[in-house]
């Protein structure tokens, strides 16, 4: 969107089948509302020209906004000449050493073991949402099984266990909708989260990008000056008035993308601290709904099987 080293907020994930069923389209356009949310409250997002595009063009203008190479995108030779200076450099290790390098080691280890560890929590919560949905299928059999027993009998046991049998029916479906709302309410929220990780992640990617960036044209004008010493050296004045063009021209370069380094640094270690302060305040939340879903869903289950005892 423009701002390198920006955390940008996941947009939802698309769906090839049943992307028309009520259920995805419900879900899609929750997912847009938060993202449009966070955009919103984002500073500098919010001022993006991609988002004015993506909130007002219609289909065909967004298609052709897409294709557009972005802010500082070149699309030529001299683009493939700097990729290919900036990959060596990157390779080769020769990157500019900064203030702010161990502390972006430490956000970057940080940053790993939560995905990590989110990812297992997923995996769990994965799992407990399967049993709920197995529960609730479960408890359908039994109350079926029961029903019929209960209808073999003439007796108040026939009346008795037939509603054992209705009772385990309603439960069922109370346990399919407790797994639906895990799913909604828990797992989903913890699934977004990794993804937003991804755009730490990114972040945190376009920050190296800038620092090989930046190397590069330090690189670049050193070999500009060396040549101009020789130039120098050898009496020859035509090469040394294009030789000095030339040192004139990398030592621009070098302090534009200096600048642009120094400002997705800031940008990028703003943004990691406030992805901490607001991953705090959504993982409490999150927690909590979860907590309380669960009181909610046990007193249900328990308020329903104390009516059958006499």
């Amino acid at each position: 969107m423009g701002y390198p080293g920006a955390i940008v907020p996941p947009l939802p994930e698309k769906q090839a089948v049943s992307r028309f069923s009520p259920e995805f389209v419900e879900s899609r356009r929750r997912s847009l509302s938060k993202f449009l949310s966070r955009v919103s409250s984002h500073s500098e997002l919010v001022e993006s020209s991609s988002l004015a595009s993506f909130l007002s063009a219609d289909d065909v203008a967004f298609t052709v906004r897409k294709s557009q190479p972005q802010a500082g995108e070149v699309k030529s030779s001299t683009s493939v000449m700097k990729w290919f200076n900036e990959t060596k450099t990157s390779l080769s290790k020769d990157l500019i050493k900064t203030e702010d390098d161990e502390k972006f080691k430490e956000i970057q280890n940080y940053v790993e073991t939560l995905e990590n560890q989110m990812k297992t929590v997923v995996k769990h919560t994965q799992s407990l949402v399967k049993k709920g949905k197995e529960t609730a299928t479960g408890l359908f059999e039994f109350g079926l099984a029961f029903t019929l027993l209960g209808q073999s009998e003439a007796s108040s046991l026939g009346s008795a266990l037939t509603l054992v049998g209705h009772t385990a029916d309603s439960l069922s479906v109370l346990s399919a909708e407790q797994a639906e709302m895990e799913n909604e309410k828990f797992e989903n929220p913890m699934i977004d989260y990794i993804r937003i990780i991804g755009s730490v992640k990114e972040a945190l990617g376009e920050r190296k990008k800038k620092l090989v960036s930046y190397s590069t044209s330090v690189q670049e004008l050193s070999a500009r000056k060396s040549t101009l010493e020789k130039a120098q050296s050898g009496g020859q004045p035509e090469k040394v008035a294009q030789a000095e063009e030339s040192v004139g021209r990398a030592e621009g370069r070098m302090k534009e993308e200096e600048r642009i380094f120094n400002e997705t640094n800031e940008r990028c270690l703003r943004e990691v601290e406030r992805f901490k302060s607001e991953k705090a305040a959504d993982m409490k939340k999150t927690v909590l709904d979860y907590i309380n879903l669960q009181i909610e869903f046990n007193k249900r289950m328990e308020e329903t099987w104390t009516k059958l005892v006499p």
